[in-house]
């Protein structure tokens, strides 16, 4: 089964979507950061995945619809809610993102994907709360359990 997370596997694939958005008066509504730690006899134990889910509204752009980007294996991230008319940039490699929108929003991870979600996300509630990531067992959940690695091996071929 096809995710419905694209995957940007090169610079180009980046520019291509992300730049034709219309940024202007576009905002952060939610954010949510996970990291697969669970308890084991003994102590903690943290697991190896650390996901950003960042939601934005573009209300020029497609008011019934938000964007979710999806950040795998982050490594550093900081939010501001407002991206006061900033485009986004980006710089795409194997195995290493880094996304930022102006002096707003900046992320780094090793790999950065995207979907497009309805307009019940894009309302006057919360998303992230509800949307659960990890199994009980510290395994990803669908449909954030892409074989990240594999696809962007696979994109330099």
């Amino acid at each position: 089964m096809k995710s419905p997370i694209t995957l940007l596997t090169s610079q180009a694939a980046f520019d291509q979507f992300f730049l034709k958005l219309d940024w202007h008066d576009a905002f952060v509504k939610e954010s949510h950061f996970c990291a697969a730690t669970w308890r084991v006899e003994g102590g903690t134990r943290q697991g190896e995945e650390h996901i950003l889910r960042v939601l934005f509204v573009f209300p020029s752009e497609s008011p019934n619809q938000a964007l979710e980007i999806v950040a795998f294996n982050v490594t550093n991230f900081s939010l501001a809610e407002f991206l006061d008319d900033n485009l986004p940039r980006a710089e795409i490699r194997r195995r290493d993102a880094h996304f930022a929108v102006g002096p707003f929003v900046r992320v780094n991870c090793s790999s950065l994907g995207y979907r497009w979600r309805d307009k019940s996300v894009a309302g006057n509630k919360q998303v992230f709360s509800k949307d659960n990531i990890f199994h009980d067992t510290g395994e990803i959940l669908e449909p954030y359990n892409i074989d990240w690695r594999t696809e962007m091996d696979l994109a330099l071929l």
